[in-house]
């Protein structure tokens, strides 16, 4: 099961919403929505996780700052 961002490029996360007494999934970015059930559930969670990972993965990349003329090997 995958769950379908509004926008493809979007890393929000899935955050789960009670409308009208039923229970969602809702992207917090792109405010894509999937109704909950246990797979949807899962996806959620895991991509959820898979975000949080390429976010501080992308911080510590941004703390590094390396410009397009530094080599890695030469700090």
């Amino acid at each position: 099961m995958t769950l379908d961002h509004n926008d493809r490029d979007c890393c929000g996360l899935w955050k789960q919403q009670l409308i009208s007494g039923r229970l969602y999934w809702r992207c917090q970015d792109c405010r894509a929505i999937a109704y909950h059930c246990d797979t949807v559930a899962e996806a959620a969670i895991r991509e959820n996780q898979l975000g949080v990972t390429l976010r501080q993965l992308s911080n510590a990349g941004d703390y590094l700052n390396l410009s397009e003329s530094e080599e890695p090997w030469q700090w």
